[in-house]
Order: structure tokens, then sequence, then C-alpha cells
């Protein structure tokens, strides 16, 4: 029912739960029993830098207003293709999607969420060295869903048993994932190296 502008919520095809970004998928939805009217494909994020993507594919729609809000029914701040049907760098969070076609709305809701349980690297935060030659600067990684004991195995070869790297120099810096038995763990570096520098102050990358 939609010939007074009525908001109608989305009838998917199947009966499932929205699939957060744990898994990347597709969902369908429908305005009625005439098929799907759009397919939303939702890729997972990384990190806080590297976030998903949410495409929709339109089967049996063509709307005139296409809008995406966040979880309290704002206007999301995000990325978009110039006919705004696809988002990309989506942050972790819900969201929903709204589709008007002839004072119809199609609205589908939908999260984002970090990429399954594989290990990565998410930031680095960094403090500055003091001078040119000082090894006072420090470098900590946020590395998610490590494994039990990791090793930490740093650019120049220092190995930690957490990610922090301490009496750093200037320079750039990044980490790797090992085993007790020394044997490279498959992870995903999401974010851009540290980089110490002679400042005051912490950065975050």
């Amino acid at each position: 029912m939609s010939e007074g502008g009525e908001e109608t919520k989305p009838t998917p095809q199947k009966k499932k739960d929205i699939p957060t970004g744990r898994m990347p998928g597709c969902l369908s939805f429908s305005r009625g029993r005439n098929g799907p009217a759009a397919n939303l494909v939702i890729t997972s994020a990384f990190s806080e830098t590297v976030g998903g993507r949410a495409e929709c594919l339109l089967s049996a729609m063509n709307p005139s207003v296409v809008e995406w809000t966040n979880a309290e029914g704002e206007a999301a701040t995000l990325r978009l293709s110039p006919d705004r049907m696809t988002a990309y760098d989506v942050p972790v969070g819900e969201y929903e999607l709204r589709l008007i076609e002839d004072g119809t709305a199609l609205c589908i809701p939908f999260v984002v969420d970090y990429a399954m349980d594989m290990p990565f690297v998410s930031s680095y935060s960094v403090s500055h060295a003091s001078t040119d030659g000082a090894r006072d600067g420090k470098v900590v990684a946020d590395v998610r869903n490590a494994p039990d004991d990791c090793l930490f195995l740093w650019t120049g070869g220092a190995m930690t048993e957490t990610p922090s790297l301490h009496d750093v120099r200037p320079g750039t810096y990044s980490v790797c994932l090992l085993t007790r038995s020394r044997e490279t763990v498959v992870f995903v570096h999401a974010c851009h190296p540290a980089v110490v520098s002679v400042e005051e102050g912490d950065d975050r990358v």
C-alpha cells in the first residue's frame, strides 16, 4: 500500500537475520509478490581506517531518491558513487538505505561489522623521538583477533611479546605476527605504517 505515500518496510525473500560484517552477505528485499526489488551486497570493514562497502543492485526499481542514514536516523557521512547506489569505506555500525519511487519508500536496514575473525592490524599509536639520534620513541600496534601467545616481529628485526615497540629511533615501522614456533600468522595489515619523527605529542595512524 503506497498510493498515499506511506512508508513500507521491506519483505525479505527468506526469513533470516541481517548479516553483519562477520561474513559479507547479500540481502534481497521486495515490495510485494513480484520478486526482489533490490539486492544489497555488504562487504566487511577491516579497521577504523579501512571501512566496509555496501552496494545496492536494483532489479525492479527506479528510485528518484536514495538516502543513507545512520542508527540515529540522520544522514550518514559516507563516500558514495555518482549514482548514490554504492557506499565506500563504511565505518562499523548500523545503517539504513532508503529508496523512494513514486511516493513509496523501501527501507533496508543493514549492519557493517569487522571482517570475520582473521587477525588484523587496525592502527598504530606513535610517541615521537626527541631528537634525530634519540632512541626514546614508541610504537603501539592495535592488533585485533591475535592468537594467544602471539609474537610480534617489527621492521628492523626486533621481536616482542606484546604489540609495543620501545626505544625507537625516527623511522617507519610495521609489525608482523608470528607463532611461538616462529611461523607466520596469516593476518591483514589494514592501516598505514607507523612513522616516528622528531616531534612532541602522540599520533594515531
